[in-house]
């Protein structure tokens, strides 16, 4: 069952994405709003995906297994995940976009964590 959400999230995403690149042009004005306003869409559609108990077999599968078993926030374990690939390619290719790209993480999984239902405390 969470394979074929993880399957149909996929597709429906990939449609979605495809779809939006055709009818909106491309963004080239400031960077900055563009990494606010692309993290936080980008944001809005995986926290849906992960509230309905979907994912897109990515960083995002990984945290909810590590949130399931060890109480990680999944946003928190997305950002890291993602951001360690970046600094690292800032090395290799230079650090110009580096600094929009952690922006558009950050806005991404706050968004994320919005979204996602919280715990009940314990009394």
């Amino acid at each position: 069952r969470g394979l074929a959400r993880t399957i149909f999230c996929i597709a429906v995403y990939s449609g979605f994405l495809g779809l939006f690149s055709r009818v909106l042009p491309p963004f080239t004005g400031n960077l900055w709003v563009a990494a606010v306003v692309g993290g936080a869409f980008v944001g809005l559609g995986l926290g849906i995906i992960m509230r309905c108990r979907g994912s897109l077999g990515t960083t995002d599968l990984i945290g909810q297994i590590l949130n399931k078993y060890f109480g990680f926030s999944v946003s928190t374990v997305i950002l890291v995940m993602d951001v360690i690939p970046m600094v690292v390619g800032a090395f290799i290719f230079g650090a110009g976009t580096l600094p929009h790209a952690l922006v558009c993480m950050v806005v991404l999984t706050r968004v994320i964590a919005l979204l996602q239902p919280q715990k009940a405390e314990k009394a």
